[in-house]
């Protein structure tokens, strides 16, 4: 009986001791620098954030917003295809990708609006069509409601602005942030990454086997305040990706498109449907056999959906 409880006690010890060390030890591990890890290396200062950006084409522009935490190279089907007949923007939104992340930054809906603005004045862009999947189409649809001077035309691609209807009690891990930092620590390992593939993606494996990308993603989790900055991220969303006054998104003018994987296990196709109904005008686009990241899973079939899109906005 009493080796029994020493084993136990061993193993208790060890599920809540080691998770501890791990972290700890990647807390002395250096970050990697972004501008080292950047392809492109272009870099923009937006209010004195450092911003990693994209930029291919000429014609009437079109920004691509990546999802909260993800990257440009999200957007890597869509881009060449888009930019042979629209100038094609796409940059890393504050705490994500390659651009800064910096603790004093708001990370609400509306901050990232009024970033997205900045971005298109340090640019030179007055006007432009918005695009963006996941929590970038959310600041998308926010830019469109804040900011519908400057918007052309909306794509809104299986992205939150509901509440989400799921309670996060004080037992889950996400919500305090020593916890979060613990399970964000293991957050630079292939097979962690790849263990979230199959809630963004309807079929996982092809995007498991590209070692490129997951390899990317894991350096990225390495910059500087990678991990922190996801929790800020969440904690200013409240945990959710409904827009602070839902009742505005009836109130979009721009011509609006909605695109969706119907198997997307993040976000409903039902918000999808909601969208439609309340925004007056707009066009649904449901994809089959296409998960969260439909832009991704089934990129000609987004690509002529925005194309068409794009073609028949009035500039």
């Amino acid at each position: 009986m009493t080796t029994a409880v020493i084993i136990v006690g061993v193993v208790i010890a060890s599920i809540i001791l080691l998770p501890v060390a791990h972290w700890a030890v990647w807390a002395l591990i250096p970050p990697l620098s972004p501008h080292a890890l950047a392809k492109s290396r272009r870099f923009v200062l937006v209010g004195g954030i450092d911003t990693y950006y994209e930029r291919r084409g000429s014609g009437s522009p079109l920004i691509l917003i990546p999802a909260g935490g993800s990257h440009t190279s999200t957007w890597r089907f869509n881009i060449d295809a888009l930019s042979r007949s629209h100038e094609v923007w796409t940059f890393d939104l504050p705490g994500s990708g390659y651009s800064d992340k910096p603790a004093t930054f708001p990370y609400t809906h509306r901050s990232y609006a009024e970033f997205v603005r900045d971005f298109m004045t340090t640019m030179g862009i007055p006007k432009s069509v918005v695009a963006g999947q996941s929590l970038g189409g959310t600041v998308a649809l926010e830019f469109a409601l804040d900011f519908p001077e400057r918007t052309a035309g909306l794509v809104i691609i299986d992205a939150g602005g509901y509440p989400s209807g799921v309670t996060l009690g004080a037992l889950n891990p996400l919500v305090h942030r020593t916890t979060n930092a613990i399970l964000m620590s293991f957050s630079s390992y292939p097979a962690i990454v790849k263990g979230f593939f199959p809630y963004i993606f309807r079929d996982p494996a092809p995007f498991a086997r590209d070692a490129a990308y997951v390899a990317e993603i894991c350096d990225i989790n390495r910059t500087p305040n990678a991990r922190d900055a996801f929790y800020w991220m969440q904690r200013a969303l409240h945990f959710d990706f409904a827009i602070p006054n839902v009742p505005r998104i009836k109130s979009v003018t721009a011509p609006t498109l909605i695109i969706w994987g119907r198997d997307d296990r993040i976000v409903d196709v039902r918000t999808a449907t909601r969208f439609h109904q309340d925004i007056a005008g707009s066009q649904l686009v449901v994809i089959d056999d296409a998960g969260h990241s439909v832009h991704m899973e089934k990129p000609d079939a987004v690509n002529r959906a925005i194309k068409s899109f794009l073609d028949a906005i009035r500039w």
